[in-house]
């Protein structure tokens, strides 16, 4: 097996240790043994499995949790092999994939794959490595850890389908109340009833407010379903840039957008979708710049791709938060920045748009001078994108 360095953390175990190292009450075979037996103990009691691979036989010495996560705790000659075929058909070559970039990068070696028992059950196991070189730069080992997530995973779909059938069942009742409200609204304006007319107006847009928050919901459900459908379409990008902007500004009398317009000729993209990602990146320019009424929106072609940029002089965003920003849930909040309405799913939602849309979503910002949000998008649609909108 690996021999392990103690803990760093074990401060008292590792005094221990030398004392009775100095006293000849026991020799580094003894130290060594005992750390080993206690990490073992550990990786046990934590499901954990560890291994050691060499780069240049693929050979794993690990031990029988690893064996296990993958499949077979009998395998005696337990190698790369045994993980690439216990691995699902779509996984397997992912897995290759992973440990190649993360060899070839000096990177950690991190993916999850979905391995079949020989139960029939399936499990997505956790794979997780870092890659040790000679005083060369040559690869001799890949040196880590291993765990089942199949429980947290399934928690995690359980509350997708939950978010989905709930938002499903709100959405119902929201469009018939919007619908009353509005046949509600025409009755008192004409009767000239002008106070009653503006209070069912901010009782439309609160409905309005729900309306989106439901459909983000739902989004984040097929996004991580893997089936949020992209269809192409010919898109005029500078047109519905000013067709977002001029709706925002219906209800903002204080912004102003500046164009700077200069991408060519049309793409071809999923135009809803891509308006679903302009109304979020100008919302929230409008939203964190309160002490601020310029908005610069550029484009511009680059290579093959199209860049739009939307650049605001609001609060601006912080280094840690600019590492996060795009994760689910995620908001930015602390003592210099005012807090906001939301669940902190719209820059999430637009970047697994972008991304599937083979595009990038990125941020330039520093705390207190504004932020510049960017995205680039291929000119034609991905034929990859075609097939996967086939198959669904």
């Amino acid at each position: 097996m690996i021999a392990y360095a103690m803990p760093e953390g074990n401060e008292k175990l590792k005094m221990e240790v030398k004392r009775q190292l100095h006293d000849g009450l026991i020799t580094d075979a003894d130290a060594l043994a005992r750390a080993n037996r206690k990490l073992a103990i550990a990786l046990e009691a934590g499901l954990l499995g560890s291994f050691e691979m060499d780069l240049t036989s693929y050979d794993i010495d690990c031990n029988d949790m690893c064996k296990e996560h993958f499949g077979d705790i009998a395998v005696k000659n337990f190698n790369f092999s045994n993980i690439v075929g216990s691995a699902s058909r779509a996984g397997s070559s992912e897995v290759q994939n992973k440990l190649a970039t993360a060899v070839d990068g000096k990177i950690i070696c991190d993916f999850e794959v979905e391995v079949l028992w020989k139960d029939g059950s399936i499990h997505t196991i956790r794979f997780c490595g870092k890659p040790i070189y000679d005083d060369n730069g040559l690869p001799l080992t890949l040196v880590g850890v291993t765990f089942d997530i199949t429980a947290q995973r399934q928690l995690e779909k359980q509350k997708d389908e939950f978010i989905a059938i709930a938002s499903h069942e709100l959405k119902t009742p929201i469009t018939s109340l919007k619908g009353y409200l509005q046949v509600l609204q025409k009755t008192l304006e004409r009767s000239n009833s002008s106070d009653g007319a503006v209070f069912l107006q901010k009782m439309d847009q609160q409905v309005d407010r729900i309306t989106g928050l439901i459909n983000d919901l739902l989004d984040v459900t097929k996004i991580n379903a893997g089936k949020l459908q992209l269809v192409p379409m010919p898109l005029q990008l500078n047109k519905l840039i000013k067709d977002v902007s001029n709706e925002l500004q219906l209800n903002n009398s204080v912004h102003v957008f500046n164009y700077y317009l200069e991408a060519s000729g049309e793409i071809v993209s999923d135009g809803e979708r891509v308006e679903q990602v302009l109304m979020n990146i100008l919302t929230n320019a409008i939203k964190y710049s309160p002490n601020s009424d310029i908005i610069n929106v550029s484009t511009h072609d680059e290579d093959d791709t199209v860049v739009v940029s939307v650049e605001d002089f609001g609060i601006g965003i912080s280094e840690a938060d600019k590492t996060q920003i795009f994760e689910q849930f995620y908001r930015v909040s602390g003592e210099k920045q005012l807090t906001y309405p939301g669940l902190g799913l719209g820059l999430y939602i637009a970047s697994q748009i972008v991304t599937r849309l083979n595009g990038k979503l990125w941020v330039e910002s520093n705390m207190g001078t504004g932020s510049k949000f960017c995205f680039s998008l291929p000119a034609t649609f991905p034929a990859k994108m075609k097939e996967t909108n086939n198959a669904a």
